[in-house]
């Protein structure tokens, strides 16, 4: 039995763990296979030519880590979508089937290098005459990565390496080229510099989560009229936003899938967990990663799944990245019990020349300001002490749009009300004098403030010789104190004075993730407010920053 064949029965009967999607796919093939014995029906599978492009592929060597220079070692799984993929033909001109593509599965399964062999396979043995083949990425950078891996992969493989000719960057291969069908394989980014002539045979989007728009897409896709049978290769894993266009093109494949509508043109296989599975049940990781234990390693998973459990904040993008679950950013960040756990209150009387770094997150005209202050080492711990600030006269009216009791947190003291400009806009005044107080009886050793939302105030502290720091609110600079506050809240290294304020903004905090781990509390999409949160996490950030001598990163 051919070997795409073999894995679809395995699968349908059980013998291969798999999520409904990949089930349906398997069961897509096997049910058309017996829709081609129809004259009716315009498609058949031609093994033979399923087994070209599979034997043509095996005989590629592998180039990065312990598999370099080693032949690929096919999985029951890449031998289904390779097989299917390129199998499927039109029963009139015998062109392929499929002139689209989606996959996605969890990161490390080798998808990237799935991708590369593919396109490598159709531009040596179709011997398009002109081909051309684009990685196409949010970035020129990102969209390297594919082409790289092809060089690499053809480099390192002897019988294959003499009939290509290369052009290298810093940052990667940038044009690969077959110079007997005049054909090349190169880079495209949004950032990149289109031309004239732009015919492409194959297109490989990858990382299609990260696309905020289907601009490269239709760019790609517009040029393909010419082509015979061109091919749109999608690569992806689960993202965060379901609002971009990744996940409407993904809810397309899952009805093909289901049998709710038909396009017999679009291939598509998801490798994910289904609804109500346990992610904490190792079983179900194979559902998702299907190179498991390959190119990932159940031991690298359960290590991650560990880090997530104890870390609020890493456990969407563990659900993401490792079980290719889609995840809105939506999550409890910090716990509440752990956070009531670090109550330890002090009087100000007894944080008297402590070394103190305050977060400024000013607000606009009729809104609550925060600003926290980091004192180091109280007991052996880092204590947070925040100060709210809102306009009198306005804070009945926040607290109806909001939905708490503003005037009652003034009333208990939590909440510091100002009366200048009619009461009607946060008067900094009373900000300034709170922390020329602070200056007169603690050690303040920086002031960190937005710098894209500065003010007089930051000048009128300047001029006072009160010592201050832009510090961004952007992912990069937020990420890691972002990540140490949680760490410290969670190992109790941290104490705060139980200001319910603060607690009832740290359960509003929604989170935003990039690809590379970066974390950082998102206003726009926490619905309430979270400016306590954000001026804790840029008061741990300069006083990172001060410290940088004496902090060991992680």
């Amino acid at each position: 039995m051919i070997e795409c064949n073999q894995y679809a029965n395995d699968v349908i009967s059980g013998k291969i763990v798999a999520c409904k999607f990949v089930i349906d796919a398997c069961s897509r093939h096997l049910n058309d296979i017996e829709r081609s014995k129809k004259a009716s029906y315009p498609y058949y599978f031609d093994e033979n030519e399923a087994k070209i492009y599979t034997t043509f592929i095996s005989n590629l060597n592998l180039w990065k880590s312990s598999w370099a220079n080693k032949p690929v070692d096919l999985q029951g799984w890449q031998y289904f979508i390779i097989q299917v993929l390129l199998g499927w033909k039109k029963k009139g001109d015998k062109t392929r089937r499929f002139r689209k593509a989606y996959i996605e599965m969890a990161r490390k399964n080798a998808k990237t290098t799935l991708a590369a062999m593919i396109a490598l396979a159709i531009l040596y043995i179709d011997n398009e005459s002109g081909g051309q083949i684009y990685s196409a990425a949010t970035k020129e950078e990102q969209a390297k990565i594919v082409v790289t891996d092809m060089a690499g992969i053809i480099n390192a493989t002897p019988l294959l390496k003499p009939s290509f000719t290369f052009r290298k960057s810093k940052e990667g291969y940038s044009r690969i080229m077959l110079e007997s069908t005049y054909s090349f394989v190169r880079p495209l980014g949004r950032d990149s510099d289109t031309q004239d002539g732009f015919d492409p045979y194959i297109g490989i989007i990858d990382e299609y989560h990260e696309h905020n728009t289907d601009g490269l897409i239709n760019v790609i896709e517009s040029g393909m009229g010419a082509r015979r049978e061109p091919l749109l290769l999608i690569i992806t894993t689960a993202g965060f936003d379901k609002t971009k266009p990744c996940y409407s093109y993904r809810k397309n494949i899952t009805d093909i899938l289901e049998g709710h509508i038909e396009d017999e043109q679009l291939f598509g296989i998801v490798y994910t967990l289904d609804e109500g599975d346990d992610f904490r049940d190792k079983s179900n990781w194979f559902k998702s990663n299907p190179n498991m234990n390959v190119s990932i390693f159940e031991t690298f998973l359960e290590q991650q799944m560990v880090d997530a459990l104890n870390r609020g904040s890493k456990l969407p993008a563990f659900l993401t990245k490792n079980m290719n679950i889609w995840v809105d950013s939506s999550t409890t960040w910090i716990d509440s019990n752990a956070w009531e756990a670090c109550v330890y209150e002090v009087e100000m009387d007894e944080l008297r020349d402590k070394e103190c770094w305050i977060g400024l997150d000013l607000a606009s005209v009729a809104d609550i300001t925060a600003m926290v202050c980091l004192f180091n080492d109280v007991n052996g711990r880092q204590y947070y002490k925040p100060f709210f600030f809102a306009p009198k006269n306005a804070v009945k009216e926040r607290g109806k749009k909001d939905g708490v009791d503003y005037a009652k947190w003034a009333r208990e003291g939590y909440l510091i009300l100002t009366d200048g400009g009619a009461g009607k806009a946060t008067d900094y005044n009373y900000i300034k004098e709170k922390i020329l107080w602070l200056c007169e009886n603690t050690n303040v050793k920086n002031v960190a403030f937005d710098k894209w939302n500065s003010s007089s105030l930051i000048n009128e502290l300047n001029d006072l010789c009160v010592p201050t720091a832009p510090y961004s609110q952007g992912i990069a600079s937020m990420s890691f104190p972002t990540k140490e506050f949680e760490r410290d809240v969670l190992q109790g290294n941290l104490a705060h004075d139980g200001n319910p304020i603060m607690s009832w903004m740290l359960r509003n905090v929604e989170l935003s993730f990039d690809t590379n781990d970066n974390v950082k509390i998102d206003k726009k999409k926490s619905t309430q407010k979270v400016d306590g949160p954000v001026a804790a996490v840029m008061a741990k950030g300069v006083y990172i920053v001060d410290n940088a001598n004496e902090i060991v990163y992680i």
